[in-house]
């Protein structure tokens, strides 16, 4: 009797951007100047979709079973972390990582990753809503919260 190990693309594609966000962000710690400049934090933003976007597509072709539409989440919700990781606004960056944390646990779910929905509805969506909650941040569909600056508290 001989063991056959086949892959799910989905899963594969999950592991291999979940390296490579832990590589982008132990490279973060390690180089401060990352974060510091808006150009510098734009291009590793560029840099790492591209490579997601790559693994999802490699993951497809090395992979036995048919293609499922659920191994294109992680690149949805990394596109989204992206946006809001290159934006220089803080409400864009909270909303972008409140739709980085639902999409992804949509895709652990899928998967069956539990870690990976735990981590990401208490980490990345439950600290966006604290954050939005605790800093007042307007609704995206407020009359007037577009386009005029927020207003502080006297």
């Amino acid at each position: 009797m001989q063991i056959v190990f086949v892959h799910r693309a989905d899963d594969l594609t999950g592991l291999l951007v979940f390296t490579v966000l832990t590589l982008r962000m132990l490279l973060i710690l390690c180089v401060g100047s990352l974060d510091c400049s808006l150009l510098a934090r734009r291009t590793m933003c560029a840099v790492v979709f591209a490579i997601c976007v790559a693994c999802a597509v490699a993951a497809q072709y090395i992979g036995v079973y048919p293609f499922r539409l659920v191994a294109l989440l992680p690149v949805f919700a990394i596109g989204f972390g992206c946006l809001g990781e290159a934006s220089r606004y803080t409400v864009v960056r909270r909303r972008c990582v409140l739709a980085l944390g639902c999409i992804m646990g949509v895709f652990a779910f899928e998967t069956s990753a539990w870690g990976l929905l735990f981590k990401n509805l208490f980490s990345d969506a439950g600290a966006s809503v604290y954050s939005m909650v605790k800093y007042r941040d307007p609704p995206p569909w407020a009359p007037f919260s577009r386009g005029q600056p927020l207003q502080k508290a006297a």
